[in-house]
């Protein structure tokens, strides 16, 4: 339920974000998707999986330490699903900016609301990626915190 909440908020965000950019004819968010977007992503994916071997490796400190093998097998299913949906995200947005249409193909209402439709899922995809770091980051400093 709360992955759903986390999807709904994203889209909405999103689509005001996109209709915000299209009343002000910013053509920022378009040159950002076009040049920026898989570069920053990549950069923010690469980041995370450093992120994610410090926590797995910080969880085995832990167990040893501590002579209680297995006490974070379901944090570790945890970290490994959020890692998983930030490389499908990847792909899927990677994907999306593949078959997006460009900005200055928009000739009817239907190539409009293709434009709408692909642009607000990119950026809820990118959102969520964003959410998930923060939660694996967050994790990380807890757990940092609580067994120095």
């Amino acid at each position: 339920m709360r992955f759903l909440g986390h999807l709904f908020l994203s889209l909405i965000i999103s689509s005001l974000i996109i209709f915000v950019d299209h009343l002000t004819n910013s053509d920022f968010l378009n040159n950002f998707f076009d040049n920026q977007l898989i570069p920053t992503l990549a950069s923010l994916v690469g980041f995370n999986v450093a992120a994610v071997i410090f926590l797995i490796g910080r969880l085995d400190m832990v167990e040893i330490k501590n002579e209680k093998a297995g006490i974070f097998n379901n944090t570790r299913k945890e970290i490994k699903h959020s890692i998983y949906f930030i490389l499908i995200d990847f792909i899927i947005i990677f994907l999306l900016l593949i078959f997006k249409i460009d900005s200055k193909d928009l000739v009817d209402n239907i190539s409009k609301i293709k434009f709408f439709i692909f642009n607000t899922l990119i950026l809820a995809l990118f959102l969520l990626i964003i959410f998930s770091i923060f939660e694996i980051m967050k994790a990380t400093f807890r757990l940092n915190e609580k067994h120095q």
